[in-house]
């Protein structure tokens, strides 16, 4: 189950730098309860999210699609409820972990 999943998840792929540094950030602000969480999602689902993907800046014109993020993170992308949905379908089984 994904919490807040009625709301846009914000991810990244195959960065796991930037997610240590999103770690570091995030405990320095007080987050004492942030982790990572690390999962393995099949090809075609990147694909998609490249290929279906609108800017952050036009998010609200295209309520459905995923939103790439407007700085130069590569590989992250804003999810929607029904882009959600669909990744769950992509997760490979047993490849979910913390840290």
């Amino acid at each position: 189950m994904i919490r807040g999943a009625d709301k846009t998840l914000f991810l990244g792929f195959d960065d796991r730098a930037r997610a240590e540094a999103f770690l570091a950030k995030r405990l320095e602000q007080g987050f004492s309860d942030t982790v990572i969480k690390s999962f393995r999602v099949r090809r075609e689902f990147l694909d998609y999210l490249r290929e279906d993907k609108v800017p952050e800046s036009m998010s609200k014109a295209f309520p459905t699609r995923p939103i790439s993020v407007d700085h130069p993170a590569k590989n992250q992308y804003g999810l929607k409820p029904l882009n959600i949905k669909m990744m769950v379908e992509y997760i490979a089984p047993n490849s979910g972990k913390i840290g």
